[in-house]
Order: structure tokens, then C-alpha cells, then sequence
């Protein structure tokens, strides 16, 4: 499919109320002194100060842990054999999901259960062979993407002990992260096109072409994120393209580096990063923001609030923290 109508649609009433920032510049503070830790690689945050992370430790990078930063202590909590490839928070319940290829570890945040290796779950793929490349979350239920054995693009429920294909989509091929629009729609992204569950459980494909994309089909959307309707897609033409909610495409920004990541809790503002690039949106235009320290590359972004962002990645003294704050 196409499109969804050429431009005609436009998407029902959403009040996000007013900015609660003045949109002035971020200080970035780096939180973590010289480790043998070789990076982090995802961040979420239930809150300022309450901050999840996944990273992988040197050398050879053969382990990979779930860190957590909380009222000034820090901690790990569970680690694995394989590379994190997402991570995850559910508000309602309160729960943290990182996840592998091929399987995902979650805890209950509200009972401390995540403090306690020993409470962690861990899910694996109902049907042999299923792997995860991202997930995404309503706020309620968490969902992963990724591809079914044969090589299909598949939306799977996670559970207490397994993850299970919630649907299929044969035109794709394997989607590597999701986003769940206000509307209760996920909007999942492959190569080249998106896949959509609508809220009625009904589905389709999308091919994302807009003028200034080159060769569009080849494009790995790696990055999918936004605020009410508002929805952007990043991957590795090294652009953000906004997905319109008629199903139409705009190249709304372009970038010397990939832009790993997308953040943000209002459609007045988002963040858009990877390596020493970051993208500021507000609400109109994407155009270049202050880079958050000369030598960071960036590997994932995330807003606790309007006001407070964390940033991971890698500097001169291994993985980095950072927290941006106005």
C-alpha cells in the first residue's frame, strides 16, 4: 500500500496543553567518572533521577548488563551473554523490559522487584526462531518488532515468559523499532517501509518515499518516535522524515550522521541524535542544536520530562551518562 489518501486526512482533536519549558538551551552534566564499562547503549527514564540503562562491558565487549541510576546510587541488576538491543518502561504498570534478539528480561518497578536480580523475568520466543530487533510501549502494555523465523516482519505481545506474534506482516521483512501513536496505532519501521497495526486490529504496509530521498526502498528505518500525531522516523539516509498522519512523507531535516535516536514528551519539542549530532524540533522545523560534549557519541536519548533529558553513549573515559537539564 501506497498511502492513505493523498493528503486528505487529517488526525482528531489532541491537546497537549502548552509547552512546560521555555524552550532554552539544555546544560549537559556528565554523571559517570572513568569505568571499564565500553558503553551504554540505551537509556529511558520513569523520571529525573530515576534513569535505566543497558551496556556492555570491556574488553571484547562479551557482556552486556542492565544498569540503573536511582537517588544517586547505582547499581547492576541482571546481566546476559548477548547484546541489548532496546530498552523499554511500561508506567502502568511500572516496569522495565530490555530485550536481545531473543529474549526479554523485565522487572516491577512498583514492588522494588528491580533491585532484585532474582525477581527479573525473562521471555523467550513462543515460536522458535522469532527474534526482537526494538519495542515500544502504550504507557500500559509493551510490544517488540522484529522478524519471524522466516524472515517476515512481525508485532509481538510480551509476556511474563514468552514473547508472541501479534501480527504478521509478509511485505517488510524484519522492523527494527516501534512507536505507539496517541491514537493507540503502532507504527513499526523496516527497510524501506513501515507496517501499522490500527486500533480496530487492522493492518497494512506503507513504502516511505518523499522528495530527497535517495534509493528509498534501500533505507533502514531504525529510529521511530514522536508526541501525540506527531511522528518522525530517522535511520540511515542520515535524515528525519515526518510520517504524516495521511499517510504521506516529508523530509523535514538531514543530518551529517546517522541520528541513532529520537526523544521527546511534547509535539512542541523533540530531540534527535547519534554520534556528535543533535536536532532540535519545535514544533515547526528540525535545525541543528549545541552538540552535548565535543568527543560523546551518542547512542540513545531520553526524556524524564519536558526539562530533563539523559543522553548514553561513549567518551575518552568508556560509557557515558549524561544528564541535560534547563
Amino acid at each position: 500500500m501506497g498511502g492513505m489518501g493523498g493528503g486528505t486526512l487529517t488526525p482528531p482533536p489532541f491537546d497537549a496543553g502548552p509547552l512546560p519549558s521555555d524552550g532554552g538551551a539544555f546544560v549537559w552534566t556528565p554523571l559517570v567518572d572513568n569505568t571499564n564499562l565500553d558503553a551504554f547503549t540505551h537509556v529511558r527514564a520513569f523520571a529525573p533521577g530515576d534513569v535505566w540503562m543497558t551496556a556492555t562491558v570491556s574488553p571484547a565487549a562479551i557482556e552486556h548488563f542492565v544498569f540503573y541510576a536511582v537517588d544517586g546510587g547505582a547499581d547492576v541488576t541482571v546481566f546476559t551473554d548477548d547484546p541489548f538491543v532496546d530498552l523499554e518502561l511500561t508506567r502502568s504498570p511500572a516496569r522495565v523490559y530490555a530485550t536481545t534478539a531473543t529474549e526479554v528480561v523485565w522487572c516491577d518497578r512498583t514492588d522494588g522487584g528491580c533491585f532484585n536480580p532474582g525477581a527479573w523475568g525473562t521471555a523467550f520466543p513462543a515460536d522458535p526462531g522469532d527474534t526482537l530487533g526494538g519495542l515500544c510501549t502504550d504507557g500500559v502494555r509493551a510490544y517488540g518488532v522484529g522478524r519471524t523465523a522466516g524472515g517476515s516482519g512481525a508485532l509481538f505481545n510480551l509476556g511474563a515468559t514468552s514473547f508472541a506474534r501479534k501480527r504478521i506482516f509478509l511485505g517488510t521483512g524484519p522492523l527494527f523499532d516501534c512507536w505507539v501513536r496517541a491514537d493507540g496505532v503502532v507504527i513499526a519501521s523496516g527497510t524501506g517501509r513501515l507496517a501499522y497495526e490500527l486500533a480496530d486490529g487492522g493492518t497494512y504496509e506503507v513504502d516511505v518515499t518523499a522528495a530527497g530521498l535517495s534509493s528509498p526502498a534501500s533505507i533502514q528505518w531504525t529510529a521511530i518516535h514522536g508526541a501525540g500525531f506527531t511522528t518522525f522516523i530517522s535511520g540511515s539516509s542520515n535524515q528525519l522524515v515526518e510520517v504524516g498522519y495521511d499517510g504521506t512523507f516529508t523530509v523535514a531535516h538531514s543530518a551529517s550522521q546517522r541520528l541513532v535516536s529520537i526523544a521527546g514528551v511534547h509535539p512542541l519539542e523533540l530531540y534527535a541524535g547519534g554520534g556528535t549530532a543533535l536536532a532540535r524540533w519545535n514544533g515547526a522545523t528540525w535545525s541543528p542544536a549545541p552538540p552535548i560534549a565535543p568527543r560523546f557519541r551518542l547512542l540513545d536519548l531520553s526524556a524524564a520530562n519536558a526539562n530533563t533529558y539523559y543522553a548514553v553513549g561513549v567518551d575518552d573515559g568508556g560509557a557515558q551518562l549524561f544528564r541535560g537539564r534547563r
